[in-house]
C-alpha cells in the first residue's frame, strides 16, 4: 500500500511527496518549525485561516486521510478520515474522527496505525483522548 504527503505551509507554500515511508513521513513532521508557523498562523485574518491552516497530511490508497496541526510543543490537533460503509447497499462515505489534545510525544505510534491501515487500531488509540468528533463504525 502507498502513502503519499501533502504539506502546507502559512505563506502558502506547499509541497507534496507521492511516496513516502513512515520514517521519512516522522522526519519531515519533525522538520516543519510548527511554532514559528502557529506563530504566523495567528496573525491571519479569521476569514482566510482555515485556507491557511499548516497541515502535515498523509493519504493512502485505502481511503485514509490523517490532518495534523502541531498547535502547541506538547499537543497536536488531528483529523482521521476513514472509508465506513453507511448503507446495507454498499456505498462508502467517509468516517471521521478528531481532537486537538493528542500528545507529540506519541506521533510515532499514530503513524504506526496509519502507515498499517488498521482503522480499528487507529480508533482504539485515539478514544485515549478528547475527541471532537465521535466516529461512524468502520
Amino acid at each position: 500500500m502507498g502513502v503519499s504527503v501533502h504539506i502546507q505551509r502559512v505563506d502558502g507554500r506547499e509541497g507534496d511527496l507521492p511516496a513516502t515511508d513512515i520514517s521519512t513521513s516522522i522526519e519531515m513532521f519533525n522538520s516543519i518549525p510548527w511554532k514559528e508557523e502557529m506563530s504566523q498562523w495567528e496573525t491571519v485574518p479569521e476569514e482566510e485561516s482555515e485556507l491557511r491552516r499548516p497541515l502535515f497530511q498523509l493519504f493512502d490508497d485505502c481511503g485514509h486521510t490523517l490532518h495534523i496541526t502541531a498547535y502547541s510543543d506538547q499537543l497536536i490537533a488531528l483529523a482521521y478520515n476513514f472509508p465506513s460503509a453507511s448503507s446495507p447497499f454498499g456505498e462508502n462515505e467517509e468516517g471521521y474522527i478528531g481532537t486537538n489534545q493528542y500528545p507529540r510525544t506519541e506521533i510515532d505510534n499514530l503513524f504506526e496505525c496509519f502507515f498499517t491501515s488498521n482503522t480499528k487500531s487507529m480508533l482504539s488509540l485515539l478514544e485515549k483522548y478528547p475527541t471532537l468528533i465521535h466516529p461512524e463504525e468502520p
